[in-house]
Formats: C-alpha cells, sequence, structure tokens
C-alpha cells in the first residue's frame, strides 16, 4: 500500500480547518471532481459568512492557555456562565445538583466558544480550558 503524502498533507489541513472553524463534517457541501479542494472553499465560505468568526479560534501569538474552575448552574430555564475565556474546552464536571447534567442535553458550549451553558436544573463545577482573553 502506498501513500500519496500530497494528498494526505491536504486532507490533514482540511480536517484542521474544520476542527478550528467548529463546523462539522454533515455541513460540508462535496465537490465531486475534488472533494478536498471543494471542502476547503466551502468552510472558508462559511467562516466568511459568519464574520470571519471561528469557533474555537487559534490563539494570536503571546496567547496562553490555562484551566479555570467555573461553577454554572440553572434553576430551571436555561443560563449562561462566562467564563473570561475563548476556544474553550470543558476538561471535567463534577454535578452538584441532584438534577441530571448531561453533556449537549443539560449543558454545553456556546457558539461563541467562551461561556457554557446549562439547562433543566442542572447545577456543576467545570473545569475549563482555553486562551486567556486580552
Amino acid at each position: 500500500m502506498s501513500f500519496n503524502t500530497k494528498a494526505m498533507g491536504r486532507v490533514c489541513a482540511a480536517a484542521a480547518l474544520l476542527l478550528v472553524s467548529g463546523i462539522s463534517f454533515a455541513q460540508v457541501q462535496w465537490d465531486k471532481s475534488d472533494p478536498v479542494a471543494g471542502m476547503i472553499r466551502n468552510v472558508q465560505r462559511k467562516i466568511k459568512e459568519a464574520g470571519g468568526v471561528a469557533r474555537n479560534p487559534l490563539p494570536a501569538p503571546g496567547r496562553r492557555w490555562t484551566e479555570k474552575d467555573i461553577r454554572c448552574e440553572s434553576a430551571g430555564p436555561r443560563a449562561v456562565c462566562e467564563t473570561g475565556l475563548m476556544g474553550i474546552r470543558v476538561e471535567r464536571w463534577a454535578p452538584i445538583s441532584e438534577r441530571s447534567c448531561m453533556p449537549q442535553r443539560d449543558w454545553g458550549i456556546e457558539p461563541d466558544g467562551a461561556s457554557l451553558w446549562v439547562d433543566h436544573g442542572c447545577q456543576a463545577w467545570f473545569t475549563v480550558g482555553g486562551y486567556i482573553r486580552n
């Protein structure tokens, strides 16, 4: 079995672009003549349509990754909790309520990539990692 390293590099670049943009493979329109180039063009267009904002932006030079603990709770309806970070991901969470706190159903990351949302009475401590905002 042989690999076309140029094609593999293009696929890796396209996958990285999807990851950074927060766009799923299901949202991408494929070009049958050149699927990778078509995907890259489509993702770039979607980012441009969104005002150039990526869900998990790459940091500017000098930005540091850090982790912090955030308590976020919902008394019933959806609540949003600011983290003070950007491009966040949840490293760990520990429910402190008797209510369920299931990812994507009872809590998740807002599209801005900087805050958490909780719903359905979920109360939890979240350890989030992200880049420090300037």
